[in-house]
């Protein structure tokens, strides 16, 4: 157990004058192949953090898409203990929407006046 220990930090020793270990409060987060991925420290967890570092430990296999979409708008902030926004993502993510609204906008209205054209064309030829 104590090379477990030692191999993902966790530190922790016995008390003798209390006759009970003592050590940190915490969450230890690892991918598949072993790598740790996260700390998470405290006795409570907040579910949303634990459930995004769920996701990211297993490396997507996890979790659903939403969630997928909120790993790549966010980033976990060590400081605050918590998944915090980040901008550069988020405004990578709106762009690409609006690139994708606006073709589905353009795509519309050349459909349209394709439409009106012919329609003119066939009630002119009558």
């Amino acid at each position: 157990m104590k090379a477990f220990a030692d191999a993902i930090g966790f530190s922790y020793h016995y008390d003798e004058k209390r006759q009970e270990y003592a050590h940190p409060a915490a969450v230890v987060l690892a991918a598949p192949d072993g790598t740790i991925t996260r700390y998470l420290y405290g006795i409570e967890y907040d579910p949303k953090t634990l459930r995004l570092a769920l996701v990211e430990s297993s490396q997507g296999k996890i979790g659903s898409t939403l969630d997928k979409l909120i790993l790549y708008c966010f980033h976990y902030d060590s400081s605050e203990g918590r998944y915090a926004p980040v901008a550069r993502r988020i405004m990578q993510l709106g762009g690409a929407l609006m690139v994708v609204l606006l073709g589905g906008f353009l795509a519309a209205l050349h459909l349209a006046d394709k439409k009106r054209r012919r329609h003119l064309a066939e009630s002119t030829a009558s």
